[in-house]
C-alpha cells in the first residue's frame, strides 16, 4: 500500500484525504516514462520509453531496457507486449 497519484502525477485526494492503494502499476509506469538522471538517489533509473519509441529502437532493445529497469527496482517481469505506441507490462514485485 502506498499513496496513489492522479493522472497529473499529483497525490490523489478524495474527500480531503490522500488515497492509499496498490501502487505497483503506477510504480512501473513511473519507471518506464522517467529518464536516467531524473531520480537523484538513483541516477541510472528510468527507461525513457517515449524516447526509445521515437528513436525507432528495436523491439528487443526496448523489451530489454524495460526488463532491466524493472529487475533493478525489484520486479519480476512475466511479459512485455509492444504494440506501438502502446506498451503493456505484466510484472510483480519480488
Amino acid at each position: 500500500m502506498d499513496f496513489l497519484l492522479d493522472s497529473d502525477n499529483d497525490l490523489l485526494i478524495q474527500s480531503g484525504d490522500m488515497v492509499l492503494g496498490d501502487s505497483q502499476a503506477q510504480e512501473i509506469e513511473m519507471l518506464l516514462v522517467s529518464y536516467k538522471g531524473q531520480w537523484k538517489e538513483s541516477p541510472l533509473t528510468g527507461a525513457a520509453i517515449h524516447e526509445m519509441i521515437k528513436s525507432r529502437s528495436t523491439s528487443p532493445a526496448i523489451k530489454r531496457e524495460i526488463n532491466v529497469q524493472l529487475a533493478n527496482d525489484g520486479f519480476k517481469t512475466k511479459k512485455v507486449t509492444l504494440d506501438f505506441p502502446n506498451v503493456t507490462v505484466d510484472a510483480f514485485r519480488i
